[in-house]
């Protein structure tokens, strides 16, 4: 089993993102949670440092509040499509925190699929025939 193969993503996907196909004409543009992302781990550290030089210790619905933060600072990075209440909502960061804060479903399929690193694998992504992902 060649391990780079199995185990490794593709570093411009990971940082760039590929397109989450919601359905429709909806798709967000996610980089992923995780692996050679560094502007998500350094916006997961920023956001717990303080808690960690209390306790340790982060309370379960405060530390998903910091995810979802994290999420729209560095994972969900754009996205077309995308209405609210029949009306157009543009990308902005507020609007990607605000969506996943008041949609749990949609915050699960944006979260699961972030952190999948088949989702940021070429040879995968090639075998989907796309180059995005769909939940």
């Amino acid at each position: 089993m060649d391990m780079r193969k199995t185990f490794g993503g593709d570093k411009t996907l990971e940082r760039d993102g590929v397109e989450l196909h919601l359905g429709g004409d909806a798709y967000i543009t996610v980089a992923r949670a995780g692996g050679t992302n560094v502007a998500y781990q350094h916006a997961l550290q920023k956001r717990i440092r303080p808690y960690q030089s209390k306790s340790g210790y982060i309370e379960n619905d405060t530390y998903i509040d910091i995810l979802k933060q994290t999420f729209a600072d560095a994972v969900v990075l754009d996205w077309r499509g995308l209405e609210l209440d029949g009306e157009p909502l543009p990308y902005s960061r507020d609007n990607a925190l605000r969506l996943m804060r008041e949609l749990p479903d949609l915050w699960d399929i944006i979260k699961t699929h972030a952190e999948k690193l088949a989702n940021f694998q070429q040879e995968e992504i090639a075998e989907m025939g796309k180059a995005s992902p769909t939940p």
